[in-house]
């Protein structure tokens, strides 16, 4: 579910670019025909939930996504129903994404398998799952033929040079353990399981493991200049909940020595300053890759998704590229400190009336590292 559901927010981020420069006329042409059916007919359409549906589905459903999908509805249409979907938490990652060097990892592909005397049947599509040499990994595979449900698979590769890969393998069902094997396998050589069989109907129930080792490449710092980042109709995640949704926020870099900064401010959890390049007592905790930033700060994990390329366009913005992404914690900053004393009372006052609560701040700012070090790190 959380693959398709990223396969098509993915759609909607190319949908966004591909659109982005026809989407104003598409809609003048729809208004026009509006106006024309209204003149016929003598009567305004009032069909208020339409834009961004079906007639309106570039300028609500790219356009709007965010907005359309968190409201739901018409409003959007599909796509922006997909964006609404995602406040549920649906983007996966790994904690490869935040490593500072080069690492093994190991991707095992799974079939389920049900073998009849005359067919071979798949019992769901192809289980890719990561781990490292000597890890356990876990999953639950089920069988309507045998009867069976929830037999637990533990798995447990070990690269083993130079012979290969021992694959450990524990099969239970509930608390009761089935068998243990170990099995000495290669990269890319599949090796079969067999779970459990019906001797009296013939049917065998095996997983077709294939372990494929891959080195995984730290990302890397952005290798040009930066003179201006944009977040557009962007979402932010922490621990995959959902917690803001904003406008656009952007920064120009507005001299040789200005500097490109983003940050957040979570109740609990403090300020946090990000850049594209290395500043003063920042760690490499967080990656970028083209409409994604993703941070990972001790227990917490924070994603922060705009609606377009977030690192400026060029030959250095390839989709599958991560770049570093440096980032300084401040726990003990408040966020009312950069207002007057005046304008703090009137936020506060704001918050009480609307029955809000003032738990979340972002934006993106430029300057030199000295002056906004000392705005936000007093």
């Amino acid at each position: 579910m959380r693959k398709k559901i990223i396969s098509l927010i993915t759609t909607l981020f190319v949908l966004t670019l591909l659109f982005g420069n026809t989407q104003n006329s598409f809609c003048q042409e729809k208004q026009k025909e509006k106006k024309k059916k209204e003149q016929k007919t003598g009567k305004k359409s009032k069909k208020k939930g339409v834009k961004g549906g079906v007639i309106g589905g570039v300028e609500g459903g790219v356009i709007g996504g965010v907005k359309g999908g968190v409201q739901g509805g018409v409003a959007g249409g599909v796509i922006g129903g997909v964006m609404g979907g995602v406040t549920g938490g649906v983007f996966k990652r790994f904690d490869e994404d935040f490593i500072l060097k080069p690492k093994k990892i190991i991707e095992l592909n799974i079939e389920h398998l049900e073998i009849r005397p005359t067919e071979t049947i798949p019992l769901r599509g192809v289980v890719r799952l990561k781990t490292e040499s000597g890890k356990f990994v876990k999953y639950e595979i089920s069988s309507p033929s045998l009867s069976l449900e929830n037999i637990q698979l533990e798995l447990k590769p070990v690269i083993v040079e130079p012979k290969g890969i021992e694959m450990m393998i524990q099969i239970s069902h509930g608390a009761k353990v089935l068998q243990k094997k170990s099995i000495l396998t290669k990269n890319l050589e599949s090796v079969i399981v067999e779970l459990m069989r019906n001797k009296d109907a013939s049917i065998k129930l095996v997983d077709k493991i294939t372990p494929i080792i891959q080195v995984v490449m730290p990302p890397l710092a952005y290798p040009q200049p930066i003179n201006e980042i944009k977040i557009v109709r962007h979402i932010f995640f922490m621990n995959d909940e959902f917690i803001s949704r904003g406008g656009i926020s952007s920064a120009r870099a507005e001299s040789e020595d200005s500097q490109i900064f983003l940050h957040f401010w979570i109740k609990g959890k403090g300020l946090y300053l990000l850049s594209f390049q290395p500043f003063e007592k920042a760690e490499p905790l967080g990656v970028v890759r083209n409409n994604i930033i993703r941070i990972k700060h001790e227990e917490d994990y924070f994603e922060w998704i705009s609606m377009e390329p977030i690192l400026p366009v060029g030959a250095w913005r390839v989709p599958e590229r991560k770049f570093r992404v440096w980032v300084r914690h401040n726990p003990d900053y408040d966020p009312l400190s950069i207002f007057p004393e005046k304008d703090r009372e009137k936020i506060q006052k704001y918050y009480e009336r609307s029955q809000k609560e003032f738990d979340f701040m972002d934006g993106v700012t430029s300057g030199s590292s000295k002056k906004i070090l000392k705005r936000f790190f007093k």
